[in-house]
């Protein structure tokens, strides 16, 4: 058991480069385009990837997640080859559907999205990209069912980084979203041929769909179709409905506040990459002790990185995106703070959701998501048009509490997950040195902001290790003992 709590402390520690590769791509991405193409040009990238995220639900049918429920531990090497391909597919056929209608009406799609009819090219460029991403997260989804981890890590760090140096370069030298977009589709078959390819030398051999290998994946995938409407309503509609009451370039200054604070979600992005699978594997194996152990350490770190991310947003927000982007985005930073928090929420309760997952809780999952997603519009269309963006922030922040809540209690029924008052004061401790070390800090330029996030990161980090916030057996484990 010891070598395998290793094996899980190395592949969470290494499933954590994917998202800072995203992270700092994203802000390489959002400095460019902000500067040089606007608040509007960053809304249309951003328009652009909230519809891929809605219609990847209709497209993926949650396929991803079961090959991570089911297609784990030992299973025969011919019946996972052809699941996996009767999965790609299923995407192939629908992400085609959808793009043949997308194509037919581009003009009308691009007046919803953009507000504007001559952007018609970008609803074909949507239709291709939402083709080839998809892809991209099925085989993602199967790397990590198969613990492929290393080359999972690796591929998506490239990814990420190759599309912010390719995108930053089209946005500098054509000067135009069109271009960027088009950018993004090239890389996004890039990593579809290299994933492909891999595959091909484990012996995944391509094959014809036999549809009644997924049958059992769709049975668990399609009730958590409700689920996946619920959080893209709760993430990403009310960009749609601020687009509707103010307009595209509120969009932009939402969704830039909205990325640079998804910093926060990185760490949760990382331990889910790897703990959903763990913990399946785990269950089925009888092993409860082991998935509360497990679950309460990573909650205890995720609980202390989310918390002083927090307090930076609270300390930082206004210079982070004047610097960051530029003074047209600055009146988005309340909307910054109070996306921080929102999402601080979501990652806590994307961890617990987890145990409803191992579970099989499809109808509780459904529930809460379809209850977070109805209270987030019903708050939106009503406080987008009082307070503008610093409403959609708000509406968020309200939905992800809520769910948060009711999700620690479903979960305390089946497993005893302890959240110790230690943990609170010594994180608590952390955050009050950060904040002391960062008022001090005189951000007038780039160069101090950096210094404030860095010194404060660090600052952060030694209070947590003078109060001894590690114990011996999580530092015996991160260090392979």
């Amino acid at each position: 058991m010891d070598q395998e709590r290793r094996k899980f402390a190395r592949d969470t520690i290494l499933s954590f480069l994917p998202p800072l590769a995203q992270n700092v791509g994203g802000f390489g991405i959002l400095v460019v385009i902000t500067k040089l193409l606007g608040a509007e040009g960053y809304g249309i990238w951003s328009q652009v990837n909230t519809t891929i995220s809605f219609l990847s639900i209709f497209v993926a049918l949650n396929l991803g997640n079961a090959m991570n429920r089911f297609l784990v531990g030992a299973k025969e090497h011919t019946y996972l080859a052809k699941s996996y391909w009767t999965v790609l597919w299923v995407v192939a056929i629908l992400a085609s559907l959808i793009g043949i209608v997308m194509a037919s009406f581009k003009a009308p799609i691009a007046l919803f999205l953009f507000g504007k009819a001559e952007l018609a090219v970008l609803s074909v460029f949507l239709a291709l990209l939402l083709l080839l991403r998809t892809l991209n997260v099925e085989q993602g989804n199967f790397l990590k069912a198969r613990r492929f981890i290393p080359f999972f890590v690796g591929s998506t760090v490239w990814y990420y980084l190759f599309l912010a140096v390719v995108v930053m370069a089209l946005a500098f030298f054509a000067g135009s979203i069109e271009a960027v977009i088009m950018g993004a589709v090239g890389v996004a078959l890039a990593l579809a041929t290299l994933q492909t390819v891999f595959l091909l030398k484990k012996g995944f051999a391509p094959s014809l769909p036999r549809f009644s290998l997924v049958a059992p994946l769709l049975s668990y995938g399609l009730p958590l179709l409700f689920a996946n409407m619920g959080y893209w309503i709760v993430q990403v509609s009310d960009r749609y409905i601020v687009q509707f009451f103010v307009g595209i370039e509120q969009v932009g200054l939402y969704a830039t506040a909205y990325s640079i604070a998804f910093v926060i979600g990185m760490f949760w992005t990382a331990v889910t990459n790897i703990v959903l699978a763990d913990f399946s594997a785990l269950y089925d194996q009888g092993a409860k002790r082991e998935i509360e152990m497990r679950f309460a350490r990573v909650l205890k770190y995720g609980s202390a990185i989310t918390f002083a991310a927090i307090t930076g947003f609270v300390l930082l927000a206004e210079p982070i995106l004047r610097f960051l982007s530029s003074e047209e985005f600055v009146p988005a930073s309340s909307s910054l703070v109070v996306v921080a928090g929102a999402l601080g929420c979501y990652g806590i309760f994307r961890h617990y959701a987890n145990l409803l997952s191992v579970l099989k809780k499809v109808k509780t999952l459904n529930m809460l998501w379809v209850g977070m997603g109805i209270l987030n519009v019903v708050l939106n269309l009503f406080l987008i048009p009082l307070f503008g963006i610093l409403g959609a922030a708000i509406s968020t922040l309200a939905a992800f509490a809520f769910g948060l809540c009711l999700v620690i209690f479903i979960t305390r029924r089946y497993f005893a997950i302890r959240f110790p008052f230690a943990w609170i004061w010594k994180i608590g401790g952390g955050c009050v040195a950060m904040a002391l070390f960062v008022i001090l800090i005189p951000v007038s330029s780039l160069l101090w902001l950096g210094v404030a996030i860095g010194g404060g990161m660090g600052v952060f980090f030694a209070a947590l290790a003078i109060l001894r916030f590690s114990d011996n057996k999580e530092l015996s484990l991160l260090q392979g003992k």
